[in-house]
């Protein structure tokens, strides 16, 4: 078999998780070539799907069969010695107990299985007889806990760093070359085969991959039993004290692990299981079964577990950490789990299906054989399998007791069972609004790193009116002196800021008294650069500071819109990000010699002016286009550049594009705002039409953004707008957390609490309320210069005057909560002139940090557009003394990532647009086409490279003979195995 291991194609279904990516490893590792391996998953490496994106998974030496042994010794020495794998094992010890009289003579039996194995394990195992001699292995536990324990101590477990391991498989597979597919390119719909031969995989999106093997390691996707757990927050102190401990495990009780680098403790019940059983029609069944899926968390991210599971997991805590029961529980989850009937793997060949091969059945106590499981999974695929791993991984119906669970008892089934299922993403809001900072919504349990744009504009002021007159703020000086951009653009790379993101507008605000006069005489937002300008001039001086910039979709035309933006990012080195608006200003629109269209006929056209752009971008130039030889004097290869043809309802092109493509080809796309969130807590019987309303900015943005910008007084407000982005992502076959949330805020900072107060003060004093009123009325489309006699009053939806509005500035007036004031012209004059739309945390480097934090927590935001009160100075403040506290918390990097902007989000090797996002379906490809002849329907396989056109409509009809039969190439007769809008 070796010898065509270079040929041999294979394709793993479901190698974002432990088996699959293990598999796709060993692959590499025996000598296949990297482009024959193609791994599909819905979710990038680690799945968010799989059970082994986990904080924490634990390791030990156990005879559950007859071949537990071999694979678990094999496994335990690549974790200590695999350059790979040995930087996640965390080599504590590992404390099994029991107290039952039951489970302390099953206890006994599996010590003395393990010395009679012979094996040198009797050297690396003690029974522990009493509490004294738990206690001295284990001496944070608390002897008033453990009366009656005994234990087996094993020196050689511990604990794995779960999603970090399967996140190293992924990052070594992609630098040696290995495919992907990912989001609707990578979710699997069916097996390909001819006749009874499986020959490939379609996903749900279409796409056909063939290959010569399929492995389907789907593990949790598999029949499935959900297991519980929650994580409790240390402080350093509280986690110094247990750093080391052994994983303890106690089977009528559960277990527990030392805390992680961020203070994190991961707490486990131990019980039979919960069940999902729906109806469902697997792959060649002839009618629909009842079947225990997953549902996904992945894409229902406020999912938790059953009401009783907070019971067993705080008796848990009660019994090994009794110290922190009164401490929150957070990201409490279902992890889903594929137990076979009888515990053992299903690693097989389908018996009716050649070359489809399965390897799923983990049954709880597979995680540790991720570095060797994939090298056995080779090895049946080449037919050199053990006979002993064959006979127990064997295709075996009937075997076990599929009624009950590892645990001995019949699992429950979650239909039954209140508490844990979330549907209505305003729960997510209920909960939130508890403003814990352990109330995290789809935390991942380790700490996320934080991204930090600065956040300006080509404007006099910005977000702080009225700070323009401080001698020391240099806003007069954007529109003048080029040297404003140029020292902010050294300052923010010095930092090692994400971005500076470039916000702009196409009119003066003119709400306030139906007038632009206030915002003219207060400097609202008023005068108005173009954005675009400066970047050449910031780009020359850093290297790695990313620019983002605003353009609108409403007044622009595509074509040049393309021009400019791949202009920049070839001048900026890829370094370049747009950031989408409709625009919502009716005096933008008559200065442009427009009508405003509707708020939802805005994103519509929006999204006609994405697909001429990615046409554009992605479309009109194949790879290999530009030639740049001075010795045959060709510069660009015009059979190799397609002109574009679009006549769409708004926007119409013929051309190709006028611009060489740059390194992102796409710029990194942001768009701002999430628009208007329907409250479905609040709504009636009579509106059940708009419960299942889905806003125009959130539909957009979870189909083409990568990054969104969202504003907003407190995270209460934003937790569900980002809770139902996600879930819209997720079905639109993207990974939900591919896209980046980033919220506004204004901090102030001092070195100490007294610097930071004199500091609000001082702004204070320069405060224009008056403008804070022009700013609010212009965003939320209510006039507050009609209400300067009723300054009290309470401003509600329906004050809103004018279809010019941003809708998600106006949907902060549903909410009433304790951490914003009652939504009056009073309040907001003085809440809106310093922050805008966002808040203005005051205080030191480490209370804006936790500040930062809780918004992580609570609205499950990414990252932060920094905005400033005063400039250089808050952006002083944001390198000097928030960015390095945030560096000492783990949540910022110490180096800035370096290439293009797109890479410094999503890591290195990422320059362009994932498979999985829209815009991939209009890229120039080459494809394998099956032709039909009109006659005789005969098939053969043939590579056309679609020269003149990128409409399906418009094909040439092209004559060929084949096998003697003539018949035309036309668009009639071409069945392509990818989206029919890629041609």
């Amino acid at each position: 078999m070796a010898a065509s291991r270079s040929t041999t194609k294979v394709i793993v279904v479901g190698g974002g998780g432990t088996f699959g990516a293990s598999t796709a490893l060993h692959l590499l590792r025996s000598g296949y070539t990297p482009e024959n391996i193609t791994v599909l998953d819905t979710f990038e490496i680690p799945s968010a799907q799989s059970a082994g994106n986990d904080l924490n998974k634990i390791m030990g030496v156990r005879l559950r069969n007859r071949c537990d042994i071999q694979l678990s010794l094999e496994a335990r020495d690549m974790w200590r010695n695999d350059e790979l794998f040995k930087p996640y094992f965390h080599n504590t010890g590992r404390l099994d107990c029991a107290v039952s009289e039951e489970a302390i003579s099953s206890l006994r039996e599996e010590y003395q299985e393990l010395l009679d194995a012979g094996v040198g394990l009797e050297k690396t195992n003690d029974w522990l007889e009493t509490e004294e001699q738990i206690l001295a292995k284990v001496p944070q536990l608390d002897a008033g806990k453990i009366k009656g324990w005994k234990a087996i101590f094993s020196e050689d477990g511990g604990w794995l760093a779960a999603a970090k391991a399967i996140d190293a498989i992924g990052r070594f597979l992609k630098e040696n070359g290995v495919k992907f597919g990912f989001g609707g390119a990578g979710s699997f719909k069916r097996p390909l085969f001819n006749g009874n031969t499986c020959i490939g995989v379609e996903t749900t999106n279409n796409t056909q991959y063939f290959a010569d093997k399929v492995v389907l390691a789907t593990g949790a996707w598999s029949p499935t039993l959900a297991w519980v757990f929650a994580h409790i927050q240390l402080t350093e102190t509280e986690a110094a004290a247990y750093k080391g401990i052994p994983v303890v495990y106690n089977e009528d009780v559960g277990f527990f692990f030392e805390p992680n680098e961020h203070g994190v403790i991961k707490v486990c019940d131990e019980f039979p299981g919960f069940s999902h059983f729906q109806q469902h029609q697997p792959y060649g069944a002839t009618s629909p079964k009842s079947i225990s899926v997953p549902r996904s968390h992945a894409q229902n991210p406020t999912d938790t577990y059953p009401d009783q599971s907070d019971i067993t997991i705080r008796r848990a805590i009660d019994t090994y950490l009794p110290a922190f029961n009164g401490k929150p529980l957070f990201n409490k989850t279902m992890c889903w789990c594929t137990d076979t009937a009888d515990s053992s793997l299903l690693i097989c060949e389908h018996p009716e299906w050649k070359n489809f091969f399965l390897a799923t059945g983990d049954s709880g106590h597979s995680f540790k054989l991720l570095p060797n499981i994939g090298k056995h999974i080779v090895e049946l695929l080449e037919g050199t399998l053990s006979e002993d791993l064959a006979s127990d991984w064997k295709w075996r119906p009937g075997s076990g007791d599929a009624l009950r669970s590892r645990r001995g008892a019949p699992p429950q089934d979650l239909a039954d069972l209140p508490g844990w299922r979330h549907d209505a993403v305003s729960q997510c809001a209920v909960r939130a609004r508890k403003f814990s900072t352990m109330a995290s919504i789809s935390d991942q349990a380790t700490k996320r790193r934080i991204f930090i744009n600065a956040f300006d504009m080509f404007s006099t002021s910005h977000l702080s009116f009225g700070q323009w007159r401080r001698p020391e703020d240099r806003g007069r000086d954007k529109s003048t002196d080029l040297t404003y951009w140029t020292d902010l653009a050294k300052l923010l790379e010095r930092g090692g800021v994400t971005s500076l993101f470039l916000a702009d507008g196409y009119g003066p605000a003119d709400t306030y008294g139906d007038s632009p006069d206030t915002a003219i005489r207060t400097a609202t937002q008023f005068p108005k650069g173009d954005p675009s300008i400066p970047i050449s001039a910031m780009a020359a001086v850093t290297t790695n500071l990313g620019f983002a910039i605003t353009t609108s979709t409403s007044f622009e035309n595509p074509f040049v819109v393309a021009k400019r933006f791949s202009t920049l990012d070839h001048l900026t080195k890829g370094r370049i990000g747009w950031n989408i608006v409709t625009s919502f200003q009716t005096s933008a629109a008559r200065a442009m010699g427009f009508e405003l269209a509707e708020h939802d006929q805005r994103y519509k056209n929006a999204d006609e002016f994405l697909t001429v752009l990615y046409k554009i971008w992605e479309g009109s130039w194949a790879d290999d286009a530009l030639k740049k030889d001075p010795i045959s004097g060709v510069y660009a290869d015009p059979s190799r550049i397609r002109t574009i043809h679009h006549h769409g309802d708004k926007f119409k092109t013929d051309s190709v594009h006028i611009v060489e493509p740059s390194p992102q080809r796409t710029p990194f796309l942001f768009q701002a705002g999430t628009s208007e969130y329907v409250d479905q807590s609040q709504t009636t019987a009579q509106d059940e039409s708009k419960s299942n309303f889905l806003s125009a900015g959130i539909a957009f943005a979870a189909k083409h953004a990568e990054g969104v910008f969202v504003s907003a007084k407190s995270p209460n407000i934003l937790a569900p707008r980002v809770a139902q982005l996600r879930a819209e992502a997720a079905k639109n076959g993207r990974d939900p957390r591919s896209i980046k949330v980033f919220a506004s805020v204004t901090p102030i900072v001092g070195r100490t609490e007294e610097e930071a107060q004199e500091k609000y003060k001082r702004a204070l004093e320069y405060t224009d309320e008056l403008a804070g009123l022009v700013f609010f009325s212009a965003g939320s489309g209510i006039d507050l210069a009609r209400l300067a006699d009723n300054l009290d009053k309470e401003l509600t939806i329906e004050d809103v005057t004018t279809n010019g509005r941003i809708f998600s500035t106006a949907d902060q007036l549903k909410y009433h909560g304790d951490d914003v004031p009652p939504w009056t012209p009073r309040n907001v004059g003085k809440s809106v002139a310093l922050g805008a739309n966002g808040p203005t945390p005051v205080g030191t480097p480490a209370q804006v940090a936790d500040y930062l934090e809780q918004w992580l927590d609570v609205a499950d935001v990414d990252g932060f557009n920094y905005g400033y009160v005063v400039t250089p100075g808050s952006f002083e403040d944001l390198v000097d003394l928030v960015i390095p506290e945030l560096r000492r918390r783990g949540r910022y990097p110490e180096a800035p990532e370096t290439g293009t902007l797109r890479e410094r989000i999503y890591g290195p090797g990422n320059p362009r647009l994932p498979e999985e996002h829209i815009a991939t379906t209009w890229k120039r490809r080459e494809h394998s086409g099956l032709i039909v002849g009109e006659a005789a329907y005969r098939k053969t396989t043939l590579l056309y490279t679609l020269m003149g056109s990128h409409d399906f409509e418009t094909i040439p009809t092209i004559e060929f003979n084949v096998e003697e039969i003539p018949f035309k190439f036309s668009r009639k007769y071409i069945l392509w195995d990818i989206r029919v809008h890629n041609l």
